[in-house]
C-alpha cells in the first residue's frame, strides 16, 4: 500500500499543504490495525476520486495513479486486507479505537486554520 501510493505521489503537486506533524497515539497491535483499516479503505474512496477526475483538464498526464494505487486489484486488495485482519483476532475495540483516532488524526489535520508569518 505504501510503497504504491509514495511511487505516484510524485505526479501530485500541491503548494500550500502542509505535511502532517501532528502526533497520533497508536498504543496496541489491535489500535494499529484500526488505523490500517482507514488508510487502506481509503483505496476504495480513490477510485471513486480517480474515475471523477478522469476527463478534468488540468490534470497530469498519469496523475491520478495516486488516487488508484491497486487499479482492477482494488477489491482483491481490500477482501485481502479483511482477512488478514479477521485472522489477527485482534480486540475488536481497540481496533475501532485506532480507527477512530486515525479518522480525529486527519481531521484535524486537514482542519482549516491560519496561516502565521
Amino acid at each position: 500500500f505504501f510503497s504504491s501510493r509514495r511511487r505516484h505521489s510524485r505526479y501530485i503537486s500541491v503548494t500550500g499543504v502542509q505535511t502532517c506533524a501532528l502526533p497520533i497515539s497508536i498504543r496496541t497491535a489491535a489500535e494499529a490495525w484500526g488505523s490500517l483499516y482507514v488508510l487502506e479503505g481509503s483505496t476504495l474512496g480513490g477510485k471513486v476520486i480517480a474515475k471523477a477526475l478522469e476527463d478534468a483538464a488540468w490534470r497530469p498526464e498519469r496523475g491520478l495513479r495516486y488516487f488508484d494505487p491497486y487499479g482492477r486489484s482494488t477489491a482483491r486488495e481490500w477482501r485481502n486486507f479483511l482477512e488478514r485482519l479477521a485472522l489477527t483476532g485482534e480486540d475488536e475495540d481497540g481496533v475501532i479505537r485506532g480507527a477512530v483516532a486515525t479518522f480525529e488524526h486527519l481531521i484535524a489535520w486537514l482542519r482549516p486554520r491560519e496561516l502565521t508569518a
